[in-house]
């Protein structure tokens, strides 16, 4: 199964101020080629790099697909129990089906919210949320099919009800004690939108970098940097606009920051005093 496209996927913002440490995991892989800049055009069809997981807690399924006629509920095959079935055209709030078994019905006992849930798609890319809610609703009710916003939700239907979970992005805060925050003092908010990897020799991250603070911020080539295994800092090979940037407060700037490939199994990707380690598998 192809990752769904468009490649430009929209996530819940997650905000960070400086010193913040948000650990995201990666799976190393090869020769994985993705656009982030075709948004309406479907690609052609490229190898497999992984077989596609969706992973509930620590349940893992295989991931098969099914399309959604106008605004009903699609037909999700029974008795499949290791599969969880994607529905076509869901690109901004994943929807899953899972057969209506008696294990899947029983998953609002096995669940709570917190809880990881992570897909990992066929082109080698992965996305992180944790569980937000679960809930039960009437059986014919499709609203959470909507994609105003992003997100994850799996749902297990019957004839009496419907299971509903639904993910969101991970909000990772500070253990420091919060000090007191002064006007001059750099304050971000970050938007993770996408992390894939081209091709087995670089990383790309695509990010949106929001002024929070009360005075103008400028970013440079040298506020950006990638450091592999405590080694030295790498600067990126690629920055997208190219740098210098001065952000108003307010001011929102897309980023998109390509990086040689670390051969080590961790690396750490810091933007003024804000870092994101990354684990390698």
């Amino acid at each position: 199964m192809m990752k769904p496209s468009p490649y430009y996927r929209r996530s819940n913002r997650i905000p960070f101020k400086t010193g913040v440490l948000l650990v995201i995991a990666i799976i190393s892989t090869t020769a994985c080629q993705s656009s982030l800049f075709e948004s309406h055009i479907t690609p052609a069809p490229t190898p497999q790099c992984v077989e596609p997981t969706l992973t509930l807690g620590t349940i893992k399924f295989g991931i098969g697909s099914v399309t959604r006629e106008a605004d009903g509920l699609p037909k999700i095959p029974e008795n499949k129990k290791d599969t969880a079935f994607w529905v076509e055209g869901t690109t901004i709030n994943y929807v899953f089906g899972l057969s209506p078994t008696k294990d899947h019905l029983n998953l609002n006992t096995m669940l709570k919210a917190g809880d990881p849930i992570v897909i990992n798609w066929a082109d080698c890319s992965r996305d992180d949320y944790v569980v937000a809610s679960v809930e039960t609703i009437e059986p014919n009710d499709a609203s959470f099919f909507d994609q105003s916003s992003g997100g994850v939700t799996v749902y297990v239907q019957n004839e009496s009800a419907t299971l509903v979970i639904h993910g969101e992005r991970p909000v990772v805060q500070s253990n420091e004690i919060p000090e007191a925050t002064s006007e001059s003092s750099i304050q971000i908010d970050l938007q993770i939108l996408d992390f894939t990897q081209p091709d087995d020799q670089t990383i790309q991250f695509r990010i949106n970098l929001t002024n929070q603070g009360a005075n103008a911020i400028t970013l440079t080539d040298e506020d950006i940097a990638l450091i592999a295994d405590n080694g030295p800092e790498v600067a990126a090979l690629k920055i997208e606009p190219v740098m210098p940037q001065e952000l108003r407060p307010g001011d929102i700037l897309p980023l998109t920051l390509i990086f040689p490939k670390p051969q080590g199994t961790s690396a750490v990707l810091r933007i003024f005093d804000v870092t994101f380690e990354e684990y390698f598998q």
